[in-house]
């Protein structure tokens, strides 16, 4: 068993390690916080009935007021951590439930009041938040899914991206792939995950713009085949893509203002 925290922190931390009766536990713990009033709660986990090959985690806070919160429990080995909180008011809360495979997670806000939620629970999962600017929010969560990928780039001010993943289904989210780059103000972006050989691209450059892509069927189960992309490069347009069907594709773009559009895919 290997234990390790090298902990470096200005005000308050909660760090606990916890695990059962099994082998080849590890946990590394690397946080460090500098400013006032910054909270940080790391809890590395191993089930007792499971195994694991590793937890790892870094954490970075500089600022004020800043709150992290991350788990990393265990379903058989393989986690990764990186969080950057650079500003006042960011909050970040993650949860990674572990499987075999590779979870690996990485927050970098650099702004004052950005959120960012993400939830693993089982199998292959990259993600990547980053957000520069203020009060963006980011939703991520991903359930028994595999080999997914999730990027929510934002960098203006006030954005929300949201990407949810449901792997629960037969061949749900298996092949996944998400992407979401909002560079203006006030854009909103989601994604909406549930069958297999998916993929979804958006950007939003301009401000208050609107984007959905959802690519499952009304009975949770598989939709395969599908890919749709949205390039809105403007201002106060709506797009909207559904899928639920296989062999699906769809590419969109709209640049100039005020645009509308609906692309439906099924039976």
């Amino acid at each position: 068993m290997r234990y390790f925290a090298k902990i470096t922190t200005t005000f308050a931390l909660a760090l606990v390690f916890s695990a059962g009766m099994a082998f080849g536990q590890n946990h590394d713990a690397d946080l460090d916080q500098v400013g006032d009033e910054n909270s940080a709660t790391i809890d590395q986990t191993v089930n007792a009935d499971a195994l694991s090959d590793g937890h790892r985690a870094t954490a970075r806070q500089a600022g004020n007021r800043n709150k992290l919160t991350l788990n990393q429990r265990d379903f058989g080995s393989a986690h990764e951590a990186s969080v950057l909180q650079s500003g006042d008011d960011n909050y970040a809360d993650l949860l990674s439930q572990g499987g075999v495979g590779s979870n690996d997670l990485i927050v970098n806000q650099v702004g004052d009041g950005n959120e960012a939620d993400v939830t693993h629970f089982i199998g292959s999962h990259v993600n990547r938040v980053r957000q520069a600017g203020d009060g963006n929010d980011a939703e991520i969560s991903q359930r028994s899914s595999f080999d997914n990928f999730v990027r929510i780039q934002q960098r203006g001010n006030n954005n929300t991206g949201t990407v949810q993943d449901d792997g629960q289904s037969e061949d749900g989210a298996s092949g996944s792939s998400a992407v979401i780059d909002q560079f203006g103000n006030q854009n909103n972006g989601t994604i909406t995950h549930v069958g297999s050989n998916l993929d979804a691209d958006m950007e939003q450059d301009g401000f208050s713009n609107e984007a959905t892509i959802s690519q499952e069927d009304g009975m949770m189960g598989p939709v395969s085949d599908n890919s749709a992309d949205i390039l809105q490069d403007g201002n106060f347009n709506t797009s909207t893509v559904t899928q639920s069907s296989s062999g699906n594709m769809a590419d969109v773009v709209q640049i100039g203002d005020g645009n509308t559009s609906t692309i439906t895919q099924d039976n």
